[in-house]
């Protein structure tokens, strides 16, 4: 019989109570040498310098070799944050997760091919194709279940809040018919799992992932649920600046605590992922799904290929808080990053120095460069908002300091996209544009970015220009059909509001 009113609680506050009495660990360095363990702390102190953030935690795993380290501040009040500091793992929830319905699967309560309903008698759907979606499917994200958005703020936190999750679809079309698989990644598939757990077991999801899998790896400071005095998220406040300031609200609820509950520690994270980087029992590793010759889909994973070898991914950005994990099965290698900050800057895109400099690559370690527009955002703050003076710097930075400065096109871009959409200056962002131009006068990209500048400026004949011109070159954006069809439709309403003040 599943647990009645209030049981939960009683649970959560046990399990903090056992909890609580476990060692905790500060840094972690196990077995690496000496100059790998001062090239991670360095690169470290780089990540987070170039890319303002307020914090970051860091886990490395080769083979039995371990390393964890952390630097910055873990809430307004500018407390230090350590290896073992409690932070928001978002997304990691669901390989996490995936780890534990496996080992449910190894020790026979339950069988990845059996359908859902077999366990949840209450979960519907408005076609009857539900009946057939598995567990795997959920694992995989093929159920067909379409992505809901998450309310953090009026959410169930109550004992069947999983359960309200799994009902709350009842009325939902699957997005496809019959015995078709595709990926369509949906929250609500780790939120069902969760629901799932939690039915089998007979007790909370959160109680039982702590009783099979973090208390016997000794991951003392990992809970699916919010803790007290867990990092504080922030948010950027100026995009010219990339001051941040702390978020409004606090990415957690129960209801979809199978897909976003994780709380958890750099250090608890290098323990997790030597866990399963050295258990072959688990098939945590098989690739259920080929979406194209060189990606695949795992429990929990976005796989891709390189040089033949697969890479397993996870990466979530959510309500300030930035996580990736990057793990290399075949090598037994895994980096894990966690930030207390959600931007536009991309900063986790960039850890692939760290990840070649674990694979052999020695020259690596050091490739991280400050991205173009940060300084030239800087100056502008600086000079009341004159755009000349920060062309000037980029010209010089370009002569004088490449080895500095990343001139990629994405980063110049950003610049530009910050002065429509945050700072609201269209003018300015126009004349920035022409500037982008002259350094990439075949960027489709650019020139639908100045297009969009002069739409918002309601300047329509240089926009449609702007269009004809960017058409003219390869589409170096991965969606210029969705942006051409966003600006046609704004000019669209721009013609039909002034032919109707035109005609009254």
């Amino acid at each position: 019989m599943y647990l009645k009113p209030i049981t939960a609680c009683i649970w959560v506050v046990m399990l903090a109570a056992f909890m609580a009495c476990q060692p905790k660990h500060n840094t972690i360095a196990t077995d690496f040498s000496a100059n790998s363990t001062k090239i991670f702390e360095n690169y470290l102190l780089k990540f987070k310098e170039i890319y303002r953030l307020p914090s970051v935690e860091i886990a490395i795993v080769s083979k039995d070799s371990l390393f964890t380290t952390a630097t910055g501040i873990k809430n307004v009040n500018k407390d230090p944050i350590s290896s073992s500091s409690i932070i928001a793992g978002g997304a990691f929830s669901e390989p996490v997760l995936a780890s534990v319905v496996l080992k449910m699967a190894n020790q026979g309560l339950l069988s990845l091919d059996d359908p859902i309903v077999k366990y949840l008698p209450y979960f519907r759907m408005g076609s009857e194709e539900y009946k057939n979606i598995t567990i795997k499917d959920l694992l995989t994200h093929t159920s067909g279940i379409d992505s809901y958005g998450i309310s953090y703020g009026e959410s169930s936190f109550d004992d069947n809040a999983p359960e309200i999750t799994t009902r709350s679809i009842s009325n939902q079309q699957l997005k496809w018919q019959g015995s078709e698989r595709r990926v369509s990644r949906s929250v609500y598939n780790y939120d069902i799992l969760a629901d799932l757990v939690s039915k089998v077991s007979k007790m909370p999801f959160e109680y039982y992932v702590s009783k099979e899998l973090f208390i016997p790896l000794k991951m003392n400071s990992s809970y699916f649920y919010k803790v007290k005095n867990a990092t504080q998220p922030f948010v950027v406040s100026n995009y010219l600046t990339y001051h941040f300031k702390p978020a409004s609200i606090y990415p957690y609820n129960r209801e979809n605590g199978g897909s976003g509950g994780l709380h958890t520690t750099a250090d608890d994270m290098a323990i997790w992922m030597q866990y399963v980087l050295n258990n072959e029992k688990l098939h945590f590793f098989d690739i259920p799904v080929k979406t194209s010759t060189t990606n695949g889909i795992g429990y929990g994973w976005e796989i891709y290929y390189k040089n033949a070898i697969p890479i397993y991914v996870k990466e979530t950005r959510m309500n300030g808080f930035s996580n990736k994990m990057i793990l290399i099965p075949s090598k037994k290698i895994g980096l894990c990053v966690m930030v207390n900050l959600d931007n536009d800057l991309n900063c986790l895109s960039q850890l692939d120095g760290l990840l070649s400099f674990l694979d052999g690559d020695n020259a690596k370690a050091s490739e991280l460069k400050i991205p173009i527009h940060l300084p030239m955002g800087d100056i502008i703050a600086k000079n009341g908002g004159h755009v000349q003076k920060a062309i000037l710097f980029y010209e010089e930075a370009y002569r004088l300091y490449k080895e500095k400065y990343d001139f990629k096109i994405a980063y110049l871009e950003q610049l530009g996209i910050n002065l429509v959409h945050k700072v609201g200056d269209f003018q300015k962002a126009i004349d920035y544009y022409k500037f982008c131009l002259q350094k990439h006068p075949v960027s489709s990209g650019i020139y639908l970015n100045l297009a969009e500048a002069y739409v918002l400026d309601k300047q329509i004949a240089k926009a449609e220009e702007a269009i004809r011109e960017a058409l003219k070159y390869p589409d170096d954006t991965g969606f210029r059909d969705s942006f051409l069809a966003y600006l046609r439709e704004k000019i669209e309403v721009i013609r039909e509001k002034k032919q109707n003040f035109s005609t009254n």
